[in-house]
């Protein structure tokens, strides 16, 4: 074979040199976003929360939270991470996304590709979880979310729900009813839920009430906000004959329905009461119908202050928010603060930064919480299938049934967070 033209050694060379370079970039890319071990200096949570817009009150609480647990951890040092071999600091890197899902996609690449954050935290409640999360799913568990949404869309591989679904707000309920002596239970149920959980209220809540109980005699659906009186809802209760009423309510209107019973002067015909609003928005439901008109009234909830370390929390994140003692504190505030402490204990327990294997201990979990209740995370396609309920959703006890009796909101179940005993059948109406 003849001698290479000096033409032909010149173009090699080139190939060559063009070669090397695009591998040097490609791994100075890679060094980028893979940084060696020894290089790690800190853990990056990005907070993508509402501090503006509708949610914000409860995104404030959210991120007071997080910040009061970080400090936490951080003045000991950090987390320990094994394969470092030493405790890395938690570094909070934070976002307002307005609550507008249309801002999402911007910031989730910028927390992600510019600020190489290891986790992401979204904001509080469902709307934006799904926003973030179905995202989050394009970079194939390189970062994992945590939030809190009981609605979600599909099963997300890579973010972790720390609510319950939507169906297992309804099963700390049914469970304390279950409990009663069988004469005692109600047998007639009527149903007024926010629109909102209708296909969860027909899967699963209907069904089950037939197979446990009795009847469903009564069922509505209202949009929330477009509700001012829900005496018609209340009068049509009765004429069916329901002895039950439950009421899955949000704001504005949910703390409408108990001056409705009140007024309507028909409370008494139910041996059981619970309206969800009074469980999760104790605060707006007082400052609408008073204090007085829910005692003896159930609702399906979070936690209350009555449990001891449920008012450590919050009066942390008071005095973080500047708060007056006694000043209610959102429930974001207490779940994102135990947010932070089960990822850093997950973090510790695998000894690494390693996503899949953050995420497979997280599915490991099962074991009770005296703030949450059961931690445990779901991944049933069952229940995806037939309600929409995600995967790596917190399982049904970390919701409690709350009774107010004199005042005051008592946990009446589940039985290992019970801060007092139910009054059942209550005399509603009376006295």
């Amino acid at each position: 074979m003849g001698k290479l033209s000096t033409k032909v050694w010149a173009l090699i060379i080139a190939v060559v040199i063009i070669a090397s370079i695009a591998g040097y970039i490609g791994y100075t890319t890679y060094l980028g976003l893979q940084k060696p071990v020894s290089e790690k200096k800190t853990i990056k949570i990005a907070c993508l929360l509402s501090l503006s817009g509708g949610a914000a009150y409860a995104n404030q609480h959210s991120l007071a939270g997080i910040e009061v647990k970080v400090d936490e951890i951080n003045k000991g040092g950090g987390i320990y991470v094994s394969e470092f071999g030493r405790k890395l600091p938690i570094e909070l890197i934070v976002y307002n996304d307005e609550g507008d899902p249309s801002k999402a996609a911007t910031l989730l690449r910028k927390a992600v590709e510019e600020d190489r954050a290891d986790f992401i935290f979204y904001a509080y409640g469902s709307k934006m979880y799904n926003t973030y999360a179905e995202l989050l799913e394009k970079y194939r568990g390189s970062v994992l979310g945590l939030g809190t949404a009981a609605n979600t869309n599909s099963a997300y591989n890579y973010s972790f729900s720390f609510f319950p679904s939507t169906i297992n707000y309804k099963k700390v309920i049914f469970d304390f009813l279950e409990s009663l002596p069988k004469e005692l239970r109600p047998t007639k149920f009527a149903i007024i839920d926010n629109v909102i959980w209708k296909p969860t209220t027909e899967a699963w809540q209907i069904p089950y009430i037939k197979e446990k109980f009795g009847e469903v005699v009564y069922v509505a659906y209202y949009t929330e906000g477009k509700v001012e009186d829900f005496t018609p809802y209340i009068q049509a209760a009765v004429a069916a004959g329901a002895d039950a009423l439950i009421s899955t309510s949000n704001v504005p209107s949910g703390p409408l329905i108990a001056p409705a019973l009140k007024a309507s002067g028909l409370m008494s015909k139910f041996k059981f009461i619970c309206i969800q609003a009074l469980g999760i928005y104790a605060a707006k439901c007082y400052e609408v119908g008073g204090k007085e008109i829910y005692e003896g009234i159930f609702a399906d909830g979070y936690p209350t202050e009555d449990i001891p370390e449920v008012k450590r929390i919050a009066d942390l994140v008071r005095s973080k928010l500047g708060l007056k003692l006694g000043e209610f504190v959102e429930w974001g505030g207490i779940c994102y603060y135990k947010m932070v402490e089960i990822l850093a204990n997950a973090i510790e327990k695998v000894g690494s930064l390693d996503k899949e294997k953050i995420r497979n201990y997280l599915l490991s979990l099962d074991y009770f919480d005296p703030v949450l209740g059961r931690v445990k995370f779901f991944r049933d396609r069952y229940w995806l299938e037939k309600c929409q309920v995600m995967w790596q959703q917190l399982s049904e006890s970390s919701l409690v049934l709350v009774q107010q009796q004199k005042g005051v909101l008592k946990v009446v179940w589940p039985p290992q967070m019970k801060t007092g005993d139910a009054i059942y059948p209550y005399p509603y109406g009376k006295g």
